[in-house]
């Protein structure tokens, strides 16, 4: 299957319910003579407490712009985004298909998806031009469905699977635009070392039916990954990272191992 809209239209937002859970930010400190990194992280367990979490997040003026669930957490990573920022989320695909076209019809564009716990969810930022997305249960289908997409002058944003489903999203982003996959994580860090070599920067990590799935856009500065198959481990190497001067800017989830994109904004 495969969905796109191009049309204009104007913004709006969305408040949602309780809170449990926890916040971790590093705001604005100045690193080394880098630029300041904003960037923040939260998980809970409950669905609910998460999106509440989110909207605590847009009080403080963060933006949603990736979204894990993994090990039992639901995990959403924060940034200085274009506003207007939204997210639906529904436990039927024809349902949340229809959540996105609504999001299109309200201005926004499709930026990020995830599935987990029996619900698909999407995060969606300011509309930019057109905005697409593909899926198909089988993976070779998959793959041609990107090949189209390119033909038709969209970039791989970001890449989701779920309940036997592989799901694209697409833009107009710059190019040059890649992906690499590998039922094998040594091979998989040995292709992201391979596209850095080629120019690439790592965007986005999916895991999905025995395989991982890295989604690279043009270099555009210091582009880093850590993982770690325990939690507090990969929460320490976070805030590693914003030592050095990084931004989270993707997480994924896979074969019992935390994984984390990072980018020198």
């Amino acid at each position: 299957m495969i969905v796109d809209s191009d049309r204009d239209v104007a913004e709006t937002n969305e408040n949602n319910n309780r809170n449990t859970g926890e916040f971790l930010d590093y705001d604005a400190v100045q690193i080394n003579d880098t630029q300041p990194v904003v960037n923040a992280w939260s998980w809970s367990n409950r669905f609910d407490d998460f999106t509440q979490q989110i909207s605590d997040r847009w009080d403080q003026g963060y933006e949603l712009t990736s979204v894990e669930r993994g090990d039992g957490r639901w995990f959403g990573v924060f940034g200085e985004d274009e506003r207007p920022n939204a997210w639906s989320s529904s436990g039927n695909f024809d349902n949340f298909t229809q959540q996105i076209s609504n999001r299109w019809d309200t201005g926004h564009n499709l930026i990020d998806v995830e599935y987990g716990d029996g619900r698909w969810f999407g995060i969606f930022g300011p509309s930019k031009g057109r905005n697409g997305w593909s899926s198909s249960g089988n993976f070779d289908t998959f793959k041609q469905q990107i090949s189209d997409r390119w033909d038709q002058g969209y970039e791989l944003v970001d890449v989701g699977y779920g309940d036997g489903r592989w799901f694209g999203v697409f833009a107009d982003d710059e190019r040059p635009n890649a992906w690499s996959s590998s039922g094998s994580f040594e091979q998989f860090e040995q292709q992201i070392s391979d596209r850095w070599d080629e120019g690439f920067d790592l965007i986005d990590v999916e895991y999905g039916d025995g395989r991982w799935f890295g989604v690279f856009g043009p270099d555009n500065g210091r582009n880093a990954y850590s993982s770690s198959g325990n939690f507090d481990t990969f929460t320490q190497q976070i805030s590693d990272r914003w030592d050095e001067g990084f931004e989270m800017v993707d997480v994924g989830y896979g074969d019992g191992r935390w994984f984390g994109v990072f980018q020198d904004d």
